[in-house]
């Protein structure tokens, strides 16, 4: 009876071990990855002619990932812009560019099994702000749109991660963020502040591929919707479209590719 129990618990012990054992999402998630990604957002603004105001962006990107041991899981994402521009703005990246993005997600890693595991997370960055205004003051013309000014980004998430097998592992990303705006944009003739500050839901489905012992390739289409804007903000633009039009990103669609190594 004794000989019974003592194998029943280890065999228990063993099966806990192996629902919490990471090393099947270690060999996708301990990696560095260096690539590009490209977006295209909408702005809440029209021209004239009732074209809408759109944005393009690239950017470079560096991605440094880590899964502990003990299930601690940390991404680190760096991106500088390379490229931007808008279609109704003449200036958009002011005088002095902000154009750098910093995020840091810290979370735990809840491995069900060995091929699905669930990592609740929580995301602090700095991210350049894409708010656009243009406007007139004295009988000049202002246009101020990506520049030193950037938001403070608090968020939560949740990801979940799916090794097919030791080639291929597939993830999809869910965050709600806060972007605090640190801009204090100046309304023309005025001593209104303009306040970007919103809050965003990002959705993100990625794949990562080992094409070669510590060779990773990985790829991710993301998708943004920004929404809470302040008010004040939004009452002058419906209020006074005549002396400065404030453009507010409202959605963002993207991809993403790198190529790294694991370790």
């Amino acid at each position: 009876m004794k000989k019974i129990f003592i194998i029943t618990l280890t065999s228990i012990t063993m099966h806990s071990f192996a629902y919490f054992n990471y090393t099947n999402f270690q060999h996708f998630d301990n990696q560095v990855g260096f690539g590009m990604n490209a977006q295209q957002g909408n702005f809440n603004t029209r021209d004239s002619a009732n074209h809408p105001n759109i944005y393009d962006m690239v950017a470079l990107n560096l991605e440094i990932e880590k899964l502990f041991d003990v299930g601690l899981w940390l991404d680190v994402n760096a991106s500088n812009i390379q490229t931007y521009t808008q279609t109704t703005f003449v200036d958009p990246l002011g005088a002095f560019p902000f154009i750098a993005t910093f995020n840091a997600k810290v979370g735990y890693n809840i491995a069900f099994t060995n091929f699905f595991s669930m990592t609740p997370y929580i995301n602090f960055g700095k991210n350049a702000n894409l708010t656009a205004f243009t406007g007139t003051t004295g009988g000049a013309t202002i246009n101020q749109g990506v520049s030193k000014d950037f938001f403070y980004t608090p968020g939560i998430g949740l990801r979940f991660e799916f090794p097919i097998n030791k080639y291929v592992a597939l993830f999809f990303d869910q965050m709600y963020a806060y972007n605090y705006d640190q801009s204090n944009i100046p309304l023309p003739q005025t001593k209104t502040i303009i306040i970007a500050s919103n809050s965003q839901w990002t959705s993100i489905l990625g794949v990562k591929v080992d094409l070669w012992e510590n060779l990773q390739l990985a790829a991710n289409v993301f998708y943004t919707n920004y929404n809470d804007y302040n008010q004040t903000s939004l009452a002058y633009l419906s209020s006074a479209p005549a002396d400065g039009l404030l453009g507010l990103p409202t959605t963002a669609t993207g991809i993403q590719g790198s190529i790294g190594f694991t370790f």
